[in-house]
């Protein structure tokens, strides 16, 4: 019985720390927080569509994100110009938001490492969500990551542990 308490207590813990970070009123401006930290209420939201390699291939393509043109129909090619067509995307699987880095190298993974908290992330559903801006960042190890500016309604806005 005392676990099932204490998962209840987390349970709501958790909701409460959800509502508290969507609901902030004021939030430290971009430029005060390392890049890879989540964003706050009033930021854009994007995600990691996945990697391309040297070659332009995916290498990977994030799991669950699928890319969609203006007419909903799924976006395959990985050419600039085909990318450049995505203007939604649906999701099969959870997607973590992050702050957007809009061009700018990622943050080091080594160096933004901690303990595991919640998250923001976005969840999944049938209709898709708008792409806002699709941006490449170069990745250390080649290639380029593929991020997505998303408008995020409030209810697909859930936070997980990672």
């Amino acid at each position: 019985m005392h676990a099932i308490a204490k998962v209840a207590r987390q349970g709501l813990l958790f909701a409460a720390f959800a509502v508290s970070a969507l609901q902030a009123q004021t939030n430290p401006t971009a430029a005060d927080r390392p890049s890879g930290v989540a964003p706050q209420v009033g930021e854009a939201h994007c995600i990691l569509a996945g990697r391309l390699n040297s070659e332009g291939r995916w290498a990977p393509a994030a799991g669950g994100v699928q890319l969609l043109n203006a007419s909903g129909q799924r976006v395959l090619g990985t050419e600039p110009s085909v990318l450049s067509g995505v203007k939604a995307v649906r999701l099969a699987e959870p997607a973590l938001l992050s702050k957007c880095n809009s061009g700018q190298a990622m943050a080091d993974g080594d160096a933004s490492a901690g303990g595991k908290s919640p998250v923001p992330a976005v969840n999944t559903g049938n209709k898709p969500i708008q792409v806002q801006a699709m941006t490449t960042l170069p990745g250390r190890a080649g290639g380029q990551w593929v991020e997505l500016r998303l408008s995020v309604p409030a209810e697909r806005v859930l936070m997980i542990t990672r």
